[in-house]
């Protein structure tokens, strides 16, 4: 008989999983949305470049066509000695768990009344209602109006290149609608090399966004920022994509987690000394080849996901687990139609090239809701 396999999450590491071992295991597949969201396209969806129906993909279908069973639920509270896991009006028993519930967005609690005016980007509502509003922008006869963008990593700096291109597409100038990114490090993609650095800086300055540098948001009003150095920026939009965290999850056993909340794991994705839990993607802590802490992202999170499938097929059948280190294959930044910029291993890539290789890694992973 095949054995019960929990999953905990439908990011990019819970659906691999799924498409890995729906064969494998009796499968459930729980998550508190509906829709699994394709996290690396946000920016093309609000700036109206793709559909709904190419970004969100809703879960009752993933499970049927994979022949699983989804249960939209948010756990309450999890039970590691006796593999079960509470739910608000259920209990669910398994013989194997993999939590993989992914990360949350960062709101940092020192931004006076952040929480009064945050916006979740990894809300499917928000990210709807943010395209309809930048819609509405594009069409409002008042000028000077603005749009901030509070970070400049990756995401944040692809939304505010598609946005500014879509003003520039409207027949309009940052003269009527400017989008500004607000960075506290002394640059964008901070951390990154300075081969991506200097390609997306050149775009940005192309399309006329400013970029606020050396200060920090200390306290967020209704249509206005400000800043640590007192500066007032008034804005008509704004999304705040300051970094990811880990939402805790309860649990009867008393579990290691580091500060953001991250699940520390084994060489083999192990919890603690349990051998039948696991947890991959951004929930959890692991550490690059050379000792670093590993940043979340999709390419990561599928990786896991499929050293994982793979050790859990061992382990049903006996054999020794495997250890392997996750060599990530490079980065791919959109910067706007027809343009990206791109490390593949010591491979520098720009152009049209780079915006091709972007869109066909995007088309594998949707290719599983398909």
């Amino acid at each position: 008989m095949k054995k019960d396999l929990l999953i905990i999450g439908g990011g990019y590491a819970g659906t691999q999983l799924v498409s890995q071992l729906k064969n494998t295991f009796n499968i459930t597949l729980v998550d508190e949305n509906n829709f699994h969201i394709e996290q690396t396209e946000i920016h093309r969806y609000i700036s109206g470049k793709i559909s709904l129906g190419e970004l969100a993909f809703p879960y009752e279908e993933f499970a049927k066509k994979n022949l699983i069973q989804f249960v939209k639920a948010r756990v309450d509270n999890i039970d590691f000695e006796n593999n079960r896991v509470y739910f608000e009006d259920t209990t669910v028993s398994y013989d194997y768990v993999v939590l993989a519930t992914g990360s949350k967005t960062f709101f940092p609690k020192q931004i006076k009344n952040l929480d009064l005016f945050k916006k979740d980007i990894k809300s499917l509502n928000v990210i709807k209602q943010f395209r309809e509003d930048f819609s509405i922008l594009l069409t409002s006869t008042f000028n000077n109006k603005n749009i901030v963008i509070a970070g400049g990593g990756l995401s944040g700096v692809e939304i505010a290149i598609e946005l500014a291109q879509k003003v520039k597409q409207s027949g309009l100038t940052s003269k009527d609608i400017k989008v500004i990114i607000v960075e506290q490090q002394n640059t964008i993609l901070p951390g990154s090399d300075n081969f991506l650095i200097q390609k997306t800086k050149k775009v940005l300055d192309k399309l006329h966004i400013e970029c606020v540098h050396g200060e920090f948001i200390t306290e967020v009003e209704k249509n206005r920022i400000i800043l640590s150095n007192n500066e007032k920026i008034n804005y008509d939009l704004s999304l705040f994509v300051l970094g990811v965290g880990s939402e805790k999850l309860n649990n009867k056993q008393n579990i290691e987690l580091n500060i953001k909340n991250q699940y520390i794991v084994d060489d083999y994705f192990q919890i603690n000394y349990y051998k039948n839990a696991f947890c991959i993607g951004d929930f959890a802590q692991t550490l690059s080849p050379e000792g670093k802490y590993n940043l979340p992202t999709a390419q990561l999170a599928n990786k896991q996901a499929s050293l994982l499938a793979m050790n859990l097929k061992n382990l049903i059948n006996k054999k020794d687990l495997v250890r392997k280190e996750l060599i990530l294959k490079g980065v791919l930044i959109d910067l706007g139609t027809n343009n990206a910029v791109g490390l593949i291993g010591n491979l520098k890539l720009s152009g049209y090239i780079a915006y091709i290789l972007k869109r066909f890694t995007s088309y594998l992973h949707k290719s599983r809701f398909r």
